[in-house]
């Protein structure tokens, strides 16, 4: 600066604009030199930073695929134990009424054999006091 400042003072004005041209012209360059530099050094910080969420994305998305399978395949599990559930208690019932059923035709049988032999002994008793009656005269 201080040799830019004496050529200033012994150089004419063109020169002196000439002189700062280069200087901003040089200046320039190094700038787009460190833009150069920056943009690539970005481009290798971007590549470290997007390939690893490329990565997690891709897993993220592989469980959630993974859990939209399973959650179907537990609703048809859950759908078929329903299923097995309510045939069984239909399975369930119907023995309960057949039981009931034959519960009530043997209840019914002995119930018509108590009749009858209550009968049987009536008429017998009712022979026997007739029998009574004809030996007393």
């Amino acid at each position: 600066m201080a040799a830019q400042a004496a050529q200033s003072g012994t150089a004419s004005p063109a020169g002196q604009l000439a002189n700062q041209v280069h200087e901003l012209a040089s200046r320039l360059d190094d700038t787009r030199e460190s833009l150069k530099e920056t943009r690539e050094s970005n481009h290798e910080n971007d590549s470290l930073i997007l390939t690893p969420m490329a990565i997690l994305i891709g897993i993220l998305a592989a469980g959630g695929a993974l859990g939209i399978v399973f959650s179907v395949r537990d609703q048809r599990r859950a759908s078929q134990l329903h299923a097995l559930s309510v045939s069984a208690e239909v399975g369930t019932q119907r023995r309960i009424e057949e039981s009931y059923s034959t519960f009530l035709d043997e209840s019914q049988k002995t119930l018509t054999l108590v009749n009858d032999t209550l009968g049987l002994a009536k008429e017998a008793s009712v022979r026997e006091a007739r029998s009574m009656d004809l030996k007393a005269k």
